[in-house]
């Protein structure tokens, strides 16, 4: 990947912002500028060149190669960066906003009281916004991964009797490890019956041969870069016919959606397509989340494909599409996939053997 090509891009935006530099403390940006991950710091982009303020305990990480920007240890990170952006006659500096408490901008304020403080939003996380290839591939892999552990899940839930909904969850965590992936992206959700029916369920000790139906929403994370994907499943043949019926509802609401993803399209216009379908089957009230997310270097990033987006979709964009029907105490019915924007539609990422609603 050019780090040095995304760290000109973001110069750039800061000279039109007539800022001296910027200061970013966001762990998923300072990867994306320098391409080292699991390091600790902070980030200074400047118009001359960049800086990493670090202290002892990652040093090593630089030693053995020669970064593009330099490395400044530091004892105490506030004080011995302003004594740095003084010498570097930097003024007027931008900070992440959105990634920083109270406490540290007026702790900021006050070691850098001869410069100028200027919140700045967003400005990595907009050159995040579009995947270039060598992230398209790693976010590919990072699929690929994942569709294998999900693909896995019917035989181990029928060579494992009794196997619960945290047992499964942990099972997969590990597969995936050994598959190649760093971690799981979040909490992976595997959710039965009634379970289902909460959105962002967190496993428990049900056993999952006694229920319906099983939901699993998981995520990889494969050389910093997330997947994402949720697929439901039948445990029994003689599951409800309303199970079926409003998986059919959902399956139709995603693909309309789909058809709409194309460069120059309003984001809230995909949201809205597949809102219909549910709303036309008298469901509304039981899709309470947005259709979609973008998925990369966080599980939940731009663009949100919801009813306020002010977003026109654009090619290189990355995010999933799941729209869903929560019925309490009854069952949920989510199904989600990630696609990538081409030039004149979409690509979907979900590799993943089967596409239906299973029963095992």
């Amino acid at each position: 990947m050019d780090y040095p090509a995304r760290n000109q891009r973001l110069r750039e935006k800061i000279k039109a912002s007539e800022l001296d530099g910027i200061l970013i403390t966001r762990p998923e940006n300072i990867f994306y500028l320098m391409g080292i991950n699991r390091v600790e710091g902070i980030y200074c982009l400047h118009q001359d060149g960049a800086a990493f303020f670090t202290d002892f305990r990652y040093i090593y990480v630089f030693k053995d190669n020669e970064p593009f920007f330099d490395v400044i240890e530091c004892k105490q990170y506030t004080e011995d960066m302003a004594k740095w952006l003084k010498i570097k006659g930097l003024k007027r500096i931008g900070v992440e906003s959105g990634y920083m408490t109270i406490e540290m901008f007026n702790n900021w304020r006050t070691a850098f009281s001869d410069m100028q403080l200027s919140p700045c939003l967003n400005y990595v996380e907009d050159l995040r916004l579009l995947k270039d290839r060598f992230e398209q591939a790693l976010i590919r892999k990072s699929a690929q991964i994942l569709g294998d552990i999900m693909d896995s899940i019917p035989g181990l839930i029928q060579n494992m009797s009794g196997m619960t909904e945290s047992s499964l969850a942990i099972e997969m965590d590990y597969l995936m490890k050994k598959a190649g992936a760093q971690r799981s992206a979040f909490d992976i959700i595997v959710a039965t019956s009634k379970r289902a029916a909460l959105p962002h369920s967190a496993p428990t000790d049900n056993v999952i041969d006694d229920e319906d139906l099983l939901l699993v929403d998981c995520g990889a994370v494969y050389q910093g870069y997330c997947s994402d994907m949720t697929r439901v499943m039948l445990l029994n043949h003689s599951s409800s016919h309303k199970i079926q019926d409003v998986y059919f509802i959902v399956r139709e609401a995603q693909k309309a959606a789909m058809s709409l993803v194309k460069p120059g399209v309003p984001a809230k216009e995909i949201d809205i397509a597949a809102r219909e379908v549910i709303k036309r089957a008298g469901f509304e009230a039981h899709f309470g989340h947005g259709t979609g997310h973008g998925v990369g270097l966080m599980i939940h990033e731009e663009p949100k494909i919801n009813s306020r987006s002010k977003t026109i979709i654009q090619q290189g964009m990355i995010f999933t599409i799941e729209p869903g029907i929560y019925l309490q105490n009854e069952f949920g019915i989510r199904w989600e996939d990630m696609i990538l924007v081409t030039n004149d539609g979409y690509e979907s990422l979900t590799d993943i053997q089967w596409d239906s609603l299973e029963v095992i």
